[in-house]
């Protein structure tokens, strides 16, 4: 027998409301299509429609409202932060180039990914790379103008950047794709070029000088002039020269980029997520990343720049990047020479000058820390005595003899032959002489 003649109203409400119910779960957790049931098309035109709940059900029978607990809408979690990768994946789908951005004539616009990821940037540079603390200030400061010459001077600038920098970096999200060892490879591998990069950036042509704001002091400004670091490295092998060298690199890169803090920071994350670091695993991930950023520099110099010179800067800006591969080569050799001089220097420094120029076979990133310096070199031998006659008559003597010697050899006789060493010819005439003769017949 049907149930429907069994149950009497009141169960056919519930049991209606349970089925109704049921159907909806399906519909929120498998997330059909408009046309699978009316029942969901009806939901889908009630409310907004971009959100996917079921508000009120009207029946023949009743009107159903279910329940909060049975229909909770899934949670809602918030937009992950865009990376340079999904500005890759648009670039590629052709998402990017919208209508929009297909109708400019001077500046391209930047589309929204393009936005957010420089506003992030912005901020973390902002927040970590310029806030330069008041202990690190000071320092700078002092090492900078009461000891121009001491070598703590250029130490000192590098630490600060150094830890600064990396804190940097990790507040971005594509630092998140990498394992644990590439991170500390690509840190210690670029530390140089990204050091150099940031001298382009703070560079102040007017002053000759590098200059950085302190927050911690008010927003003050200090200068540190490019001449200090030159007479800190100059009683060093080429040390003058690689310095003026430097002086060269920046104000050309400076004036190519027309003191752009974006693009040259754009360029010190294309430098650093360099998949040509020694010792990388994932090098094909790291390589995504940094064409992602070669992108976004693209982008930003063709809304920043006008239609006919935005590639030609580009490509300038792009170029100059080997002649500092160069220079970095040449400052860690430099370092790494006047680090063993002084006699406390931090470890991170230690570990860095180590792994620039270690073998990129060696497991170890470095060896400082097992073992101590090297002691210095052993004070050259005493010089001899002055040559005295005495010495003469000694040396003339020794050769007399010498030479006394080897003409008593020469005029030895040869030595004689043995007596019973008979020439060849003898001894076969006696053997031929021996069997000729006849043997004796007895009569």
């Amino acid at each position: 027998m049907k149930k429907e003649l069994i149950l009497n109203e009141s169960q056919l409400q519930q049991r209606r409301q349970k089925t109704l119910c049921n159907r909806n779960r399906r519909y929120v957790t498998t997330a059909t299509t408009a046309s699978a049931s009316p029942i969901s098309r009806q939901s889908s035109t009630t409310g907004d429609p971009g959100r996917r709940s079921v508000c009120a059900y009207k029946l023949e029978e009743s009107s159903f409202y279910p329940d909060e607990t049975a229909l909770s809408e899934p949670s809602v979690e918030p937009p992950q932060r865009p990376t340079v990768l999904t500005l890759l994946e648009e670039c590629s789908d052709g998402l990017a180039s919208s209508s929009s951005e297909c109708s400019w004539d001077l500046y391209r616009p930047l589309s929204d990914t393009c936005t957010q990821l420089m506003e992030g940037i912005r901020v973390s540079l902002d927040n970590v790379v310029n806030n330069v603390n008041e202990t690190d200030s000071e320092q700078i400061s002092s090492t900078a103008t009461d000891k121009a010459t001491s070598l703590e001077m250029p130490f000192t600038i590098t630490l600060s950047f150094v830890q600064r920098f990396v804190s940097f970096v990790k507040c971005l999200p594509e630092f998140n794709y990498i394992d644990m060892d590439d991170r500390v490879n690509l840190i210690k591998g670029g530390v140089f070029h990204f050091i150099l990069m940031r001298g382009v950036a703070i560079y102040n042509p007017e002053l000759d000088s590098f200059t950085f704001l302190s927050k911690a002091s008010s927003g003050h400004r200090h200068s540190v002039p490019l001449a200090a670091l030159t007479q800190a490295l100059s009683a060093y092998p080429s040390g003058q020269q690689l310095v003026e060298r430097y002086r060269r690199f920046i104000i050309g890169y400076h004036r190519a980029s027309s003191g752009d803090q974006m693009a040259l920071t754009l360029l010190q994350l294309i430098e650093f997520y360099n998949p040509s670091r020694p010792l990388l695993r994932n090098m094909h991930r790291i390589d995504r990343i940094q064409a992602g950023y070669i992108m976004l520099l693209k982008r930003h110099i063709e809304s920043v720049q006008p239609t006919q010179q935005a590639r030609r800067v580009f490509f300038d800006l792009m170029n100059r990047l080997s002649e500092l591969d160069s220079i970095a080569t040449d400052f860690s050799q430099l370092c790494h020479v006047v680090g063993f001089r002084c006699e406390e220097l931090n470890p991170l420094l230690l570990e860095i000058f180590e792994l620039s120029n270690g073998r990129p076979g060696d497991s170890r990133p470095s060896s400082l820390f097992d073992q101590p310096p090297p002691p210095p070199p052993p004070p050259p031998p005493p010089p001899p005595p002055p040559y005295t006659m005495r010495d003469f008559h000694q040396h003339h003597q020794q050769l007399y003899a010498a030479a006394a010697t080897f003409f008593h050899q020469q005029q030895q006789p040869p030595l004689q032959p043995a007596p019973h060493h008979q020439p060849q010819h003898h001894r076969q005439h006696q053997r031929s002489h021996y069997f000729k003769c006849e043997p004796t017949v007895p009569r």
